[in-house]
């Protein structure tokens, strides 16, 4: 990581290429309805402008799987979701509607959840069983909330924290509700676990990627994702909520292996 002054000059010509190619793609998306296509495209070229190199190792993207889900630390974690399953249905926190850019391409394919919302996630699992029996894919983040690469926090809690409320930075245990509807349909499963350099999180210190955001994004580095075989879900919610959870919040501080 480059802790220059002079690094903050990569935003002459990232921002600008970044608001470019993010307006033409939303165009080009209003304009096509090819939104899948504006997704794959806007996370590939993303990448290439940022200077990020995108690793992807482990099983192949299988087409049965249509409950995706990925350990989330940050907003970049939607660059390897979006590049392997760009047809997916992504699964959000009502306030990415209003982020710069990024919030108008997700907002016609995405399933929204209000935050501390009983209502809302209940439509949100409505919703969910519609889009299966379209037999279109959903990607999820179970967290519920972005780690930022804080230290675990699953030692110390196996209970989610109640929605709305204050959590410190770290993993939190998988949110069930998914899971739940995932057993009761016998829905194939497949997750992708997404990791950065340690060093990008040791400087981060433990504060939110977006209050370095300017930093962030004028550093290159690898974004490495390991994508594990596709699974049915079994009778047992709790059980796969488990595995999974294992599985993608390993070592939280560490990139996949």
């Amino acid at each position: 990581m480059s802790h220059s002054p002079l690094v903050y000059l990569r935003l002459l010509y990232r921002l600008p290429a970044l608001a470019l190619l993010s307006l033409a793609l939303l165009g080009f998306a209003r304009l096509t309805g090819r939104r899948r296509m504006a997704w794959r495209t806007w996370a590939t070229l993303h990448s290439r402008i940022c200077g990020r190199r995108l690793e992807i190792t482990g099983a192949a993207r299988d087409p049965s799987a249509l409950l995706i889900v990925a350990n989330h630390t940050c907003y970049l974690d939607a660059i390897p979701v979006s590049y392997l399953w760009p047809q997916a249905r992504p699964v959000a926190m009502h306030r990415v509607r209003s982020w710069f850019l990024v919030g108008p391409l997700a907002s016609r394919i995405g399933i929204f959840v209000e935050d501390g919302i009983r209502e809302s996630r209940q439509r949100a699992r409505e919703e969910l069983r519609r889009v299966w029996d379209s037999g279109e894919a959903v990607v999820l983040f179970p967290e519920g909330n972005a780690s930022h690469g804080g230290h675990s926090s699953l030692s110390d809690s196996k209970t989610p924290p109640p929605r709305g409320e204050g959590r410190s930075m770290g993993p939190s245990p998988f949110r069930p509700g998914a899971f739940r509807e995932a057993s009761e349909r016998g829905i194939t499963v497949q997750g992708i676990r997404i990791g950065y350099p340690a060093e990008l999180l040791e400087a981060l210190d433990g504060r939110r990627f977006e209050d370095r955001f300017f930093w962030v994004l004028c550093q290159n580095f690898t974004i490495r994702a390991f994508v594990f075989p596709a699974e049915r879900a079994g009778s047992d919610p709790e059980a796969l909520r488990r595995r999974w959870e294992e599985r993608l919040l390993g070592d939280s501080k560490s990139e996949p292996d």
